[in-house]
């Protein structure tokens, strides 16, 4: 569906669907219904189908991804299953995970042996400074 949709998403935009600059491990298996960014690296036993993988991805050993849309720069760890998900730009999923249905926003971290379904996952929970609670404390 990717290729299909190629020219919906991009239009006047060309593209070669593995360029040269990829790495593949043995028995690595890239479907041709797959689009594949410049410099994206495999490890072995990767099976890619239905799906777009961004530029500068590292892809670990033992990694399934199907029906999904990474971008780029996002590594993905040794035996990870990913599929129907978005995982956005700048992202590191752990050491076997699964992720099922998810959209993970960018520069986000999936912790090793993660187990999630149709989940969002943002910003992580933001540190907040309490010197700004004594200047507060302070004025009143």
């Amino acid at each position: 569906q990717i290729v299909k949709m190629k020219d919906t998403l991009a239009p006047n935009t060309s593209y070669i669907r593995l360029p040269p600059s990829v790495v593949q491990g043995g028995k690595t298996q890239i479907g041709n219904d797959c689009i594949i960014g410049d410099s994206a690296s495999f490890g072995t036993n990767v099976t890619i189908k239905k799906s777009m993988v961004g530029k500068s991805c590292i892809i670990g050993s033992n990694v399934r991804i199907t029906n999904s849309i990474i971008m780029n720069h996002v590594t993905i760890a040794d035996g990870s299953t990913i599929q129907g998900c978005v995982i956005c730009n700048h992202c590191q999923i752990g050491d076997n995970c699964s992720l099922t249905n998810c959209q993970v926003s960018g520069d986000q971290k999936v912790q090793e042996n993660s187990e999630l379904k149709g989940q969002t996952i943002t910003a992580q929970e933001m540190e907040f400074d309490d010197s700004d609670d004594d200047q507060l404390d302070m004025m009143s």
